[in-house]
């Protein structure tokens, strides 16, 4: 840190730190795409298992995945019923591992090393 106290902007992150954010990016980036491959996985198991239209299909896999819980589209028949209880428990289940890989991406040795030295210079 400069003396103003301010941030010096040449200063370069060490590798850890680099390391650490370029993970969290590449964390964030495949909870995304995760998210886009289920959702289009929905929709098109919708579309083709049920016949509906594109919008009713993605209202239907958003409302499925985002487990709102607002009545259904049109009436489910048996398939219908299996195919959303699939997404729902493939849907939700991979999106809280995602969820947890993020939350734990900022955690780490790295993590532990800032504690303890902010500890040390306390």
């Amino acid at each position: 840190m400069a003396e103003s106290g301010r941030v010096d902007p040449n200063r370069r992150l060490p590798i850890s730190e680099t390391y650490e954010l370029r993970s969290t990016v590449r964390r964030a980036r495949n909870a995304l795409l995760a998210l886009g491959v289920i959702t289009v996985v929905g929709v098109l198991g919708y579309m083709f298992l049920e016949g509906w239209s594109f919008i009713d299909a993605l209202y239907m896999t958003v409302i499925t995945l985002t487990t709102v819980g607002y009545r259904e589209v049109r009436d489910l028949d048996t398939t219908g019923q299996l195919w959303t209880m699939a997404l729902l428990i493939t849907g939700v289940g991979t999106l809280l591992l995602r969820s947890g890989d993020l939350r734990g991406a900022g955690g780490g040795r790295g993590s532990l090393r800032l504690l303890r030295k902010e500890k040390d210079d306390g």
